[in-house]
């Protein structure tokens, strides 16, 4: 078990029909979902990339280009490495790898409070499923 999933390990209940009750963990709910074929995608399951790329628009919205450009970091690694990447905990390592300092980060990216809402905000675009 891998830091991520430690920290993603939280059970809630999923219903698919509104009938049966499915306990999972978020860990294994966004692993099932970038990993099994959905009938809303012709059977074929989706890559971490298309995942991005269908929620682009949504996820740049009303962003400054600084901050675009740190989303599509993220994102890049998002797709090289798979959820962890996207695990608030990773935050930190994400910033200095891009900015040197956190205090660097900050200051280009318009603070650290900032920098979390964006960092968290972003996923509800990243996993949410398009209705049909």
């Amino acid at each position: 078990m891998n830091d991520a999933q430690v920290k993603l390990d939280i059970p809630f209940a999923y219903s698919s029909n509104g009938n049966e009750i499915y306990e999972i963990t978020i860990y294994d709910f966004v692993n099932a979902y970038n990993h099994f074929p959905d009938p809303e995608w012709d059977d074929k399951p989706i890559t971490r990339e298309e995942q991005v790329v269908k929620a682009s628009s949504q996820i740049f919205n009303g962003l400054a280009d600084r901050q675009k450009d740190f989303q599509s970091f993220v994102l890049s690694k998002y797709i090289e490495t798979g959820v962890s990447e996207v695990d608030q905990e990773k935050l930190p390592s994400l910033l200095e790898l891009k900015y040197q300092s956190i205090t660097d980060a900050a200051e280009t990216l318009g603070g650290v409070d900032a920098i979390k809402n964006t960092f968290i905000e972003f996923q509800k675009y990243l996993y949410e499923i398009k209705a049909a």
